[in-house]
């Protein structure tokens, strides 16, 4: 039961990533084509193009956090354990990345279906999320740490 518990605190700790990770893209990427949107992702105001510094580092804070959430939880908690949360963190990130690339065809003509190019709502948190950088490489690490994770452990001396 105990793994069970942990493989669904992964899980859902990949899935808050991923859609405040796509969240905070899809508004910088408005900042910069000059438009502020509302909760809903509707084009609120035009406020003109600008880079959005606070946004950007939020969003490598979140991905630090993250991180650092999957190591210590390797260093800390049993290794089985720490293993199955990496494991489903990664399983659902790496299925949530290809969802975006083969669910929604990159567009060469600027968003020619009637969403626009900040529409979705949740899915659109998601498509952001998922072609995120930053959580690729929270998912590689996650990896990573499900695989090698045991070479972070702390080591106990032997007593003689």
């Amino acid at each position: 039961m105990k793994p069970f518990l942990y493989a669904l605190a992964g899980m859902a700790t990949g899935a808050i990533l991923v859609l405040a990770t796509g969240f905070l893209e899809m508004r910088i990427s408005a900042a910069r084509d000059g438009v502020s949107l509302d909760a809903n992702n509707e084009v609120e105001l035009l406020v003109g193009s600008h880079i959005p510094v606070w946004l950007i580092v939020g969003r490598a804070l979140l991905g630090v956090a993250a991180i650092a959430v999957l190591t210590l939880a390797t260093m800390r908690i049993d290794l089985r354990e720490s293993r199955t949360a990496s494991a489903a963190f990664a399983a659902l990130v790496l299925g949530i990345i290809v969802v975006s690339y083969m669910a929604w065809p990159y567009q060469s003509v600027p968003h020619v279906d009637d969403t626009g190019p900040y529409g979705g709502g949740l899915l659109g948190w998601i498509e952001y999320g998922g072609r995120s950088s930053a959580v690729q490489l929270v998912a590689v690490t996650a990896v990573l740490l499900a695989s090698f994770g045991h070479v972070l452990r702390p080591r106990r001396p032997v007593l003689d």
